[in-house]
């Protein structure tokens, strides 16, 4: 970010794999897509208050600009973007549908030695790919567990995301033209 731009940087910790699954135990591609499909599902479950964080963070500023990011930016930023658009109103369809475009300006490729390297895995590089990937799977997953364990996604909001009606009400005056 630009020096001049009076940016405010918020630290959100978000552990991927803490639905009880961890990295280690992956020793495929199968293996590794079940392991994102099961961090995708804890960022709903198990990571409420970090994303409660972030949506009281956004509410704070007073104004509607907010970057997200992660180290690959497509799994716990997808899910809060994901969770955002939900807030405001987008159709889950649509969402996916965003969610998806990642594919399309990630260079995988790029990224698959580096990342096996990062982690040491010891394991083929294309056992990581699902990692780098994005498949619809792992972000339905997270919108399956809320939608499995919560009467609505507005209940999910109020009672785990400290989003009620109107904080939902204020995002889309902040960030809906």
């Amino acid at each position: 970010m630009p020096e001049d731009t009076n940016t405010e940087v918020v630290g959100v910790s978000i552990t991927p794999g803490s639905f009880g699954n961890s990295i280690e135990a992956v020793s495929s591609a199968n293996d590794m897509f079940e392991f994102m499909v099961a961090i995708n599902k804890g960022f709903a479950l198990e990571q409420q208050a970090q994303y409660a964080s972030m949506f009281k963070h956004m509410l704070s500023v007073g104004h509607g600009r907010t970057l997200v990011h992660c180290t690959a930016g497509k799994d716990r930023t997808g899910f809060a973007a994901a969770i955002i658009l939900l807030a405001l109103g987008v159709s889950k369809a649509q969402v996916m549908e965003d969610y998806l475009l990642t594919a399309k300006y990630f260079n995988l490729e790029k990224e698959v030695d580096r990342i096996a390297k990062k982690y040491d895995l010891g394991m083929n590089p294309s056992a990581v790919r699902p990692m780098l990937e994005v498949h619809p799977e792992y972000l339905q997953a997270a919108l399956d567990a809320i939608d499995e364990n919560y009467p609505s996604l507005e209940a999910y909001l109020e009672q785990h995301l400290g989003v009620d009606a109107q904080a939902r009400e204020k995002l889309k005056a902040m960030y809906l033209i």
